[in-house]
């Protein structure tokens, strides 16, 4: 009996090692480090869509990282919870919206997403995608197209990680850190709200017929606004260029025809194209009157 006993124990031990390691994996605590920075210019601007300069912008990893759980848990960045971390592109593109529109320099965000092992870091791509989800149109006048005509660029430094999951899947936990560059400052987006409340105020649109509200809008900004062909700086690019100084070009006009017929209630939208048979390019408005969109070119 106890020779028995033993030789059971032996085989028991013997299976025990020639269990196969996947049977017993429960996960990896092989954590990645992952740092980058991408340059995004304007693609509204110059032919420069989503360009990447080389120099600024890289995937690689590097060795020696920053501890970026450690750092965000001193730091308490993303709000008050150091582990509030957005996981839907919708939601951080809200957060970076309400940024972009009150004209903060300085955005910060964290964010985390399960991909499979297989799959390259996302993390420029999460970048640019949170972006352009914050620059959809929403039917408020500071935001849509409004917010897409007013930066220049935008430097992103990102800081993470990847943990290899036993299901096979990694978690990439980012903390994206954007850095913008307006036309405009915060304070003259409050000086030419104000002086948008003024204007509409005096053209009366109350008892106006849509039609009539259009058309006052309209012949107010070419009445008021003279085209700008001196001015070096980007100020001419800007509603608050054409409504405060009275000067600007296409792009500054057109801005202020979308604030003003947003202010209004009205559906529109800013058209981009070449106006001349050398390729000039221009910026004008479509509005929509009853059932259909028109053009307006102030």
């Amino acid at each position: 009996m106890k020779q028995k006993l033993v030789s059971l124990l032996l085989l028991l031990a013997l299976l025990a090692g020639q269990l196969p390691a996947a049977a017993t994996y429960t996960g990896s605590d092989k954590t990645i480090p992952l740092t980058g920075s991408v340059t995004v210019v304007n693609p509204l601007y110059g032919g420069t869509a989503d360009e990447e300069s080389p120099s600024d912008s890289t995937d690689s990893i590097i060795e020696n990282p920053p501890n970026f759980r450690k750092k965000q848990a001193e730091r308490g960045e993303h709000g008050a919870s150091a582990t509030a971390y957005y996981t839907d592109i919708a939601d951080a593109a809200g957060f970076v919206r309400s940024q972009m529109a009150n004209r903060q320099h300085v955005i910060t965000l964290a964010y985390r997403t399960t991909v499979r092992s297989n799959s390259e870091d996302p993390k420029v791509s999460i970048v640019k995608s949170i972006v352009a989800n914050a620059l959809g149109e929403t039917g408020n006048e500071n935001e849509g197209d409004y917010l897409r005509w007013q930066y220049g660029r935008y430097v992103c430094n990102i800081q993470g990680e990847s943990v290899v999951n036993g299901d096979g899947t990694s978690t990439y936990s980012y903390k994206f850190i954007y850095s913008v560059v307006y036309y405009t400052t915060a304070e003259q987006e409050r000086e030419l709200n104000d002086k948008l409340t003024e204007v509409l105020r005096s053209l009366h649109l109350e008892q106006a017929t849509d039609y009539q509200k259009i058309e006052r809008i309209y012949s107010y900004i070419c009445d008021h606004v003279s085209y700008d062909s001196d001015d070096t700086t980007t100020q001419k690019y800007t509603a608050y260029s054409a409504l405060t100084r009275g000067t600007a070009v296409c792009q500054g006009y057109a801005l202020l025809l979308y604030r003003m017929l947003r202010e209004a209630g009205f559906s529109t939208r800013i058209i981009a194209g070449t106006a001349t048979a050398s390729g000039e390019n221009h910026a004008w408005n479509i509005v929509k009157l009853g059932e259909q969109y028109y053009y307006l070119d102030s």
